[in-house]
């Protein structure tokens, strides 16, 4: 049986195609989606990145450094998308610790409150 992916979860994707400034290519993405919710096959996810500073500045921005994850960067909370990770060939990478997920739904909060 195939993992159902948790909140919390890291998993590497291909993103593409995209539009616009969305961001694209083979990157880490942080899933935000309950597990109850994944188990349809599709999962809310966040884009992680080793730059954005746009999103560090205005405070959408959670960073993995210092978090002990093997996964660095930002995870860029103003960028959701819903995504089928099995059609997009994803990998799970790791779970980072309860703190980096709860400062990331704090960020996020805001943009759908």
């Amino acid at each position: 049986m195939a993992r159902v992916a948790q909140r919390g979860d890291i998993y590497h994707i291909d993103l593409d195609p995209t539009k616009g400034r969305e961001q694209r290519g083979r990157r880490f993405i942080f899933v935000v989606s309950p597990g109850e919710h994944n188990r349809r096959g599709l999962v809310i996810a966040l884009p992680i990145s080793q730059g954005q500073t746009l999103a560090r500045s205005t405070g959408y921005a959670c960073t993995l450094m210092g978090a002990g994850t093997r996964t660095q960067g930002v995870i860029i909370c103003d960028q959701p998308r819903t995504l089928d990770l099995s059609a997009r060939g994803a990998r799970y990478v790791e779970t980072v610790p309860h703190n980096v997920t709860d400062d990331v739904l704090s960020r996020i909060a805001p943009l759908v409150t």
